[in-house]
């Protein structure tokens, strides 16, 4: 008994050396650890640090297509703001009436055309500025030589020349016809109004005299203008606009029926 206390008692003093060392730490062996030991510093200077790069500037956003559109509409509107308004566009009739070259022209002679006709008229015509010029106009059986000589006349200058049985025509003189049935053609020469002189301008009524002509009124050009010719109340007119020089306009006998046809 007495020896099992002993033994009892020495295990209670090896627990208390044991919980001794683990409070004093020896048991384990932990020491404090010393501190980390600090890198010696090199004797090599350190490279010097580059200055942070600037930052780029943030590119300016797109221009959206309406604004950049606006502003070349605003600049095509002021150019045409700028612009001289254009002059009206002449009417389709107008176009073609003005490609031929109408003045007023006197007839200097008239004689038997060389063929023999008995429809030829051979005239020469004065057509102002010392120029004369021929032509073989088939009037022989509506209008005297004596009727038709010194007579002031209508006539068409820039058409192509043309020989007629032999003789070249350089102009035409215009005349009213009509054909009543069962009767015999009415024919009348354009009456020029007096005070006009060879080379006055033959326009329509309302506009200007021409000045710049082709050098040839086609062909398909002039069946257009005579479409369009007639007379009116004895005047002949073109589409409804009366034939003028520059004393007033021309007028057809009283005779010619409203309609008649002019070439």
């Amino acid at each position: 008994m007495v020896a099992t206390c002993s033994k009892l008692a020495e295990a209670i003093a090896r627990i208390d050396a044991l919980v001794e060392a683990l409070k004093s730490g020896k048991l384990l062996g932990t020491a404090a650890a010393p501190a980390p030991a600090v890198a010696p510093t090199s004797s090599v200077p350190a490279a010097p640090s580059r200055p942070a790069a600037a930052p780029k500037p943030a590119a300016p956003p797109a221009a959206q297509p309406a604004a950049a559109a606006a502003p070349k509409q605003a600049k095509k509107e002021k150019a045409k703001a700028s612009k001289p308004a254009a002059a009206a566009a002449p009417a389709a009739e107008e176009d073609a009436f003005a490609k031929a070259h109408l003045a007023v022209a006197r007839v200097t002679s008239v004689s038997d055309h060389p063929s023999g006709s008995e429809k030829l008229w051979l005239c020469k015509i004065d057509i102002g500025g010392g120029q004369e010029r021929q032509v073989v106009a088939g009037l022989r059986q509506h209008i005297s030589r004596e009727e038709l000589t010194g007579r002031l006349v209508a006539v068409v200058l820039n058409l192509k020349p043309a020989k007629l049985a032999g003789e070249l025509s350089e102009a035409m003189i215009l005349a009213a016809d009509h054909a009543p049935e069962g009767g015999d053609v009415l024919v009348r020469v354009l009456s020029v109004p007096e005070g006009c002189s060879p080379g006055d301008a033959i326009y329509l009524e309302g506009g200007s005299p021409g000045a710049d002509f082709p050098k040839e009124c086609k062909s398909k050009f002039w069946k257009e203008i005579v479409s369009g010719l007639a007379v009116a109340g004895a005047k002949p007119q073109y589409r409804g606009t009366t034939l003028v020089a520059s004393s007033g306009p021309l007028t057809v006998a009283a005779d010619m029926p409203d309609g008649a046809g002019i070439h």
